[in-house]
């Protein structure tokens, strides 16, 4: 899915939502839409309201979703800002959705928060609240 199209912008009510399809079964690399370490960035003025609506597609694995501070943090950076239950994660095919206010300029991790394992595997990607007029999202490709 490319990025253009995990957003849903309500620009009159300042609003955003955002899909994020959450797979990764420990075997292969965890990706949000199928992208991971990074690849993407999501930028969303300050004060907006996101709604992240949560797929966990894997067929096997527990995944959630997170807005979090860094790498290490296992706690939401906005209140709200995570499924339920982030660090057990949601059931194979199921989903949530969470709303918080984009409150603090700064750059986040999305990430799953499930042991941990999938950051340190790749899953994750960049938000950015500040520095914009209109959510975006924007695919950095990086060779090797």
């Amino acid at each position: 899915m490319p990025p253009s199209r995990w957003l849903a912008v309500n620009p009159h009510q300042h609003s955003v939502d955002l899909t994020l399809l959450a797979s990764g079964n420990g075997s292969e690399l965890g990706a949000f839409n199928g992208y991971s370490r990074g690849q993407v960035l999501v930028k969303i003025p300050t004060g907006w309201r996101v709604t992240v609506r949560c797929v966990n597609t894997d067929s096997i694995a527990n995944q959630s979703c997170a807005i979090t501070d860094n790498s290490l943090a296992t706690r939401p950076s906005f209140p709200g800002a995570a499924t339920p239950h982030p660090l057990a994660g949601l059931r194979p095919r199921s989903s949530a959705s969470f709303t918080f206010r984009a409150s603090r300029p700064g750059v986040y991790r999305i990430a799953s928060l499930v042991d941990n394992e999938e950051i340190g595997n790749g899953m994750w990607d960049t938000l950015q609240v500040g520095g914009t007029a209109r959510p975006s999202a924007i695919l950095y490709l990086r060779t090797r």
